[in-house]
């Protein structure tokens, strides 16, 4: 399993793979980007919030992974499940020494493995 896990991220936050080589970040500007070697971008969204402040990056219990702006309103969603405002307990994300975010819950069993970001 990868070096960081949270079902709450706020701006600035990153998840860092085990071997530092992958870094995901949700940066400050609402923009979610994952770095190789903190250089490359591999992948990054080009969706702002629309309020123009980001507020949370979240792991639902309903599998879904949505950054929200600072007015609860969803930007950017992983496609997992709906686009609810239901903050999760009970499911992480991680980051794996290959770049991929795998979603886990509390037995460690992948629910969700995402590559298509």
């Amino acid at each position: 399993m990868g070096y960081s896990s949270f079902s709450f991220l706020y701006p600035g936050n990153y998840l860092i793979s085990k071997n530092r080589k992958y870094r995901f970040t949700y940066q400050t500007d609402g923009i979610l980007t994952v770095r190789y070697l903190r250089d490359s971008i591999v992948w990054q969204n080009k969706q702002k919030p629309p309020s123009g402040f980001p507020g949370i990056f979240v792991v639902q219990t309903d599998h879904n992974v949505v950054a929200y702006d600072s007015k609860k309103v969803s930007y950017w969603t992983s496609g997992t499940g709906e686009k609810t405002f239901f903050p999760g307990w009970g499911y992480n994300i991680v980051m794996e020494d290959d770049g991929r975010l795998i979603l886990y819950n509390l037995d460690k069993q992948i629910v969700k493995i995402l590559t298509d970001m």
